[in-house]
């Protein structure tokens, strides 16, 4: 009889296994099916045509509805407004550039507009080893005034500034130093604009000075805008393009604007503003009202090729879809109300999208990054922190990661411990249960009694496993959401072929694409994915889930292909301080006079030869 109740139990775990592998694997194909284009073009038509022309640069004149933005973003106007009187002196077709350095980046003004051509970042590197370079297209009329005039709209960007200096170097972090740009109009107008620079910081200060303008700017606003976009600054566009968005921060609500799958789109929302900025990945532009606060913003954004050569960068043979950049111009309102002298300042920031930098202010600018739900939030803090400290001890972040690991598995210790104890409890009750199940299968009612008193009896709590591992969720994901976005990993090696722990540790490029995989052959993943598999192994006794103890590493193995190696390190590290902990706790619990789990059914399978496993006598 006994042997009666294994073979069907093991019937149906063999039913369950084949059921559980069906059912997965038409999930896999479903999967590479919604991907294809005949899907798209058969199910999603327009969104599939509309993606195919996205493929190359638009070149038909866009609707009124839809301003067209070009490479440069917002072409600046030719305008000549009878109130405003533009002299041969105040047009120029090229102004004298600028220069200013400081510890920190390298900017270049132009005194046609006194606005930002470019800026340079003297701490981080490109794909080309070159310092990366954040303001987009040609750079005209960054930090330009505009505004509308009774008959038309100007935009200073085109008018000759004159200068007070040609230089500023800081040499220093407690260097400070200002420019000054001027622009005076035959009309008796007068224009004057301000940056003072300090060497510890990624702000700058910008005055601006509107001296006779009471009765020539309508619609009482004006208009301090960036237009250039923002460049993409990563190998992979694909990442730089997921993030890149426009933010404004109205009183306490942070509005988000994003073109999604449009080719370009413009928008605008008045209120009060706090501070306007967008993004990429690692680095940001922003302008902050300090003396006053806006009255409004507005954004302009277009699917477009990168501003540069991409035959260095493009390395992993993106697809053509993947290269295509979001570049966004945007702009912050103020509001005027016919002053004959109208004054404002606002703080320019330019700079990486590290926590501690861009929170400095107190404006919450912080809150344009990426640092997951509301509720995960202080714990992406918490690990942010604890990653700095032990940097500052640790120069290589390499180690810092492992060190991460240690401490992160200690303070869990006692909840996996819990965790693993209960679980082991419960493949002790294993063939028990299944006694109960052969007994009362038909009475789910008794069976559901007997079980209950089965665990009050043993003292086990059957949501004993999985408790202590929801509590530990929210960790987990805030360490995937700060390892995947924090720019302390960019650029950062470990070793051997670990050359930078934001990007994938890739060794080979595969000449075609595999569905959910990609053509990226990397070790990390792999490796993560053998230490699931072990430690699934070693958790899972039950035979009904043998199919995922094989499945699971797969995919994740799949899923994290594409992840930062400095994620897929942690992760592999976590898996193989847990195998430890749990064959240590394993071996304390044998030790100490419990059983080991057996086989479900209460025996020990017999290993036989393999001639008596095929019939054979």
């Amino acid at each position: 009889m006994p042997v009666r109740i294994d073979q069907r139990k093991a019937k149906r775990g063999m039913n369950w296994d084949k059921n559980t592998l069906i059912g997965v694997l038409l999930i896999i194909l479903m999967l590479i099916l919604v991907n294809t284009p005949i899907y798209k073009r058969t199910f999603f038509p327009q969104q599939y045509w509309e993606s195919q022309r996205l493929k190359q640069p638009p070149t038909e004149a866009p609707t009124e509805a839809v301003p067209k933005v070009d490479t440069t973003m917002v072409p600046a106007p030719a305008v000549r407004p009878a109130e405003v009187v533009l002299t041969e002196a105040t047009q120029a077709s090229h102004g004298e550039e600028v220069l200013v350095e400081t510890p920190l980046f390298r900017l270049v003004f132009n005194t046609k507009g006194a606005v930002l051509t470019s800026c340079h970042f003297k701490r981080f590197k490109d794909p080309d080893s070159n310092l990366v370079q954040i303001v987009g297209g040609d750079g005209r009329a960054n930090l330009a005034l505009g505004f509308t005039t009774a008959r038309d709209s100007v935009d200073t960007g085109q008018l000759l500034f004159v200068s007070d200096r040609r230089e500023v170097v800081l040499a220093s972090a407690g260097d400070s130093a200002s420019v000054t740009f001027v622009a005076q109009l035959e009309g008796g107008q007068r224009i004057t604009k301000r940056f003072t620079f300090r060497g510890d910081s990624y702000y700058f200060a910008l005055d601006v000075r509107l001296d006779n303008f009471s009765n020539v700017i309508a619609q009482r606003r004006y208009t301090v805008g960036w237009n250039s976009g923002l460049a993409p600054t990563e190998a992979r566009l694909i990442d730089d393009f997921q993030e890149a968005k426009v933010y404004a921060l109205f009183a306490a609500n942070l509005e988000k604007f994003d073109i999604g799958r449009a080719p370009q789109r413009a928008g605008s929302m008045d209120g009060v503003v706090r501070w306007v900025g967008a993004r990429t990945k690692y680095f940001a532009a922003a302008i902050i009202p300090t003396s006053q606060q806006g009255a409004g913003v507005w954004y302009a954004g277009r699917r477009q090729p990168p501003p540069r050569s991409f035959a260095v960068w493009d390395k992993h043979r993106l697809r053509e879809a993947d290269r295509l950049w979001k570049a966004y111009a945007f702009g912050l309102d103020m509001s005027f109300l016919n002053e004959p002298v109208r004054q404002d300042r606002f703080m320019v920031f330019l700079g990486p999208l590290d926590y501690s930098t861009v929170r400095g202010p107190g404006v919450g600018l912080e809150r344009m990054m990426s640092l997951g739900w509301k509720v995960i939030q202080p714990f992406s803090k918490a690990v942010l922190w604890c990653l700095k400290t032990l940097h500052a001890v640790v120069p290589n972040y390499g180690w810092v990661i492992v060190i991460f690991s240690l401490l992160v598995k200690v303070v869990l210790y006692p909840l996996t411990h819990k965790s693993f104890k209960s679980m082991h409890k419960m493949q002790e009750l294993q063939p028990r249960l299944v006694a109960l199940r052969e007994k009362y299968g038909k009475d789910p009612q008794r069976l559901n009694e007997e079980t209950m008193k089965l665990y009050k009896e043993a003292g086990v709590n059957p949501m004993g496993g999985c408790l202590p591992l929801l509590l530990q969720m929210p960790l987990l994901y805030a360490l995937f959401v700060v390892f995947r976005n924090t720019i302390s990993f960019r650029g950062q090696g470990f070793m051997l072929w670990i050359k930078d722990l934001a990007n994938p540790d890739t060794v080979a490029v595969l000449p075609f694409s595999l569905p959910l995989y990609g053509n990226l052959v990397n070790i990390l993943p792999i490796l993560m994915g053998v230490t699931m598999l072990i430690q699934q192994k070693m958790s899972v006794k039950d035979p009904k889930q043998k199919m995922m103890v094989y499945l699971m590493p797969i995919f994740f193995t799949l899923l994290f292909n594409s992840f930062p190696s400095g994620l897929n390190l942690y992760y592999m590290l976590f898996n193989v301080l847990s195998i430890l902990q749990q064959k240590l706790i394993t071996d304390r619990l044998v030790g100490a006079g419990e059983q080991k789990p057996q086989k479900p059914g209460g025996q020990k399978l017999e290993k036989k030869p393999v001639a008596r496993r095929l019939g054979r006598k």
